[in-house]
């Protein structure tokens, strides 16, 4: 039942909201949430790590600084607004109100993926992956062998990262799905395990299908380098006022959401034209 309940509790937003949402986006699945109830939150970054050396036994230490910086990650509204009949709103069925909460996490889930995997929303949407500066390129191929997720593990190797997320579109991922394992084999090259039907992984590392994602794009990273950011006043309220001589009542849910890339280079892009 939604009716006079505004606000909701804040275990009936969980319930009901955010962790639909957080169960639903890709991108809240594949990075590592930090959660504020301020303004903004301020990542540490370490820009260079203090400098060693060998030294003889009873040599002063040269004393050396990191030099630091931070990243200021302000979270973004992300809104939804949907109306109800009185008549479904009053149901006192929990299955009326996990309906009506779940459908607005499956949008707000949605637009969270498309501000982070597509190629960039116009303000005030937060800033994701297509608008990243200072990732790493790697060449597609074409797509025929494991060559360039190869490449692209290595790569974040360089800079001391573990890739253990690879992203694509659907198109991208059927091109993949169709590799086989070797010439003249119907084997698939990728998700071979029963177990885990529909399950891909390349290399070692887990591929995920984002619909927003530009078709024949891949990108990796390292899910402990790249953060989510969500505020804690997430939201689900209901007013009947507004649309009282249609009895009917607005639900309305709020997220605030942005994401925080300190280090693009353990980021890698799979592109056709590196």
């Amino acid at each position: 039942m939604l009716t006079n309940k505004n606000p909701l509790s804040v275990q009936e937003v969980a319930d009901l909201f955010l962790t639909p949402v957080e169960q639903e986006s890709l991108a809240l699945q594949t990075c590592t949430i930090l959660r504020t109830s301020g303004y903004d939150l301020r990542i540490p970054t370490v820009l260079t790590d203090p400098s060693v050396g060998f030294y003889a036994e009873g040599q002063e230490i040269a004393p050396s600084d990191p030099t630091l910086g931070e990243l200021v990650v302000v979270p973004r509204k992300v809104a939804g607004l949907t109306i109800l009949s009185s008549e479904a709103a009053n149901d006192s069925s929990p299955a009326a109100a996990e309906v009506v909460g779940s459908g607005l996490a499956r949008s707000v889930a949605a637009k969270i993926d498309e501000a982070f995997f597509g190629p960039g929303l116009p303000s005030p949407a937060p800033t994701g992956l297509g608008a990243l500066v200072g990732f790493a390129a790697v060449a597609s191929g074409g797509y025929v062998n494991t060559d360039p997720f190869a490449e692209a593990i290595s790569k974040a190797q360089e800079v001391g990262a573990t890739l253990d997320t690879f992203v694509t579109s659907p198109a991208t991922a059927l091109v993949l799905a169709k590799i086989k394992a070797g010439t003249g084999s119907n084997e698939p090259l990728f998700g071979k395990d029963a177990v885990e039907a529909g399950q891909r992984r390349i290399l070692g590392v887990n591929l995920r299908v984002a619909a927003k994602c530009p078709a024949g794009v891949v990108w990796g990273y390292d899910s402990s380098r790249v953060y989510a950011v969500l505020r804690e006043d997430a939201e689900i309220t209901t007013d009947s006022s507004v649309f009282y001589t249609k009895d009917s009542v607005a639900v309305r849910g709020i997220a605030r959401v942005a994401f925080g890339l300190p280090h693009p280079a353990s980021v890698v892009k799979i592109a056709p034209a590196a």
